[in-house]
């Protein structure tokens, strides 16, 4: 939603949106500039995001932005992003972290759901960045080179600690499936980040690879998946509310 907000608000400007979880051969010299995009996983970029980063080929100085979206604590999340897509050469010359509902069900199971999220406040910022965003991208295109502008993270960030993945396996618990409720849509398979996933016909889960991102239980249709501390599907998140939707309409 985040990502599509931007490129409404920026009609001058042409974009692709790809999914990193299935990056196809990216030449990023073949754009302008490359914007880089992710939620707030236990503090930290998820570990696809940095894994489909490291992946793409190295660049000398082409321009890139930043953004990523959470629900309660950023941490280093955005730093994170731009420490990544650093390391691949590209020159980070802005980025913004916007405050979203909390997808993460363990929280929502506690009743922290940050359905208010982004207040008015929170969008007013986000709506100023993407208008200082379109104009660095037209200055670059008629000038050939934009100066960086600082990026805030956050004093408070800079101190809370990235939480580790046994965090978010604990919190989730091992997963199971009522196979009399699946359909054998394959959802969840298609969506797992981290070839956690078999189907044999039903999902079969690798503990050992999931880091529980909360994919597979939010996005299943029929609630068949569960875990030990998820034991029904009422706690899923099924996409933002009608209310966000309709203010971030487009």
């Amino acid at each position: 939603m985040a990502c599509e907000y931007i490129t409404a608000r920026i009609p001058q400007v042409d974009f692709d949106i790809i999914d990193l979880r299935n990056l196809p051969d990216l030449d990023p010299d073949s754009y302008t500039f490359v914007g880089f995009a992710t939620y707030t996983d236990y503090q930290a970029p998820p570990k696809f995001f940095v894994d489909a980063v490291a992946n793409i080929p190295r660049v000398k100085g082409k321009e890139a932005f930043v953004i990523t979206t959470y629900a309660g604590l950023l941490g280093k999340t955005l730093k994170g992003i731009k420490d990544s897509v650093e390391g691949r050469g590209f020159r980070v010359i802005t980025g913004h972290a916007l405050p979203m509902p909390d997808n993460y069900s363990p929280q929502r199971k506690k009743g922290f759901k940050a359905e208010g999220n982004p207040k008015e406040k929170e969008l007013e910022d986000f709506q100023g960045f993407i208008r200082e965003l379109g104009d660095l991208i037209v200055t670059r295109e008629l000038k050939g080179h934009v100066e960086p502008k600082k990026i805030k993270f956050g004093f408070i960030n800079s101190l809370i600690p990235m939480k580790i993945r046994a965090d978010g396996l604990k919190g989730m618990g091992r997963k199971k499936v009522d196979l009399s409720l699946c359909t054998r849509c394959g959802i969840c398979y298609n969506n797992c980040a981290y070839g956690a996933i078999k189907l044999q016909p039903g999902p079969v889960f690798d503990e050992t690879k999931c880091h529980a991102c909360i994919a597979c239980y939010n996005l299943c249709p029929v609630g068949a998946i569960t875990s030990e501390s998820l034991e029904s599907a009422r706690y899923q998140y099924r996409g933002p509310p009608e209310t966000l939707k309709k203010r971030m309409s487009y």
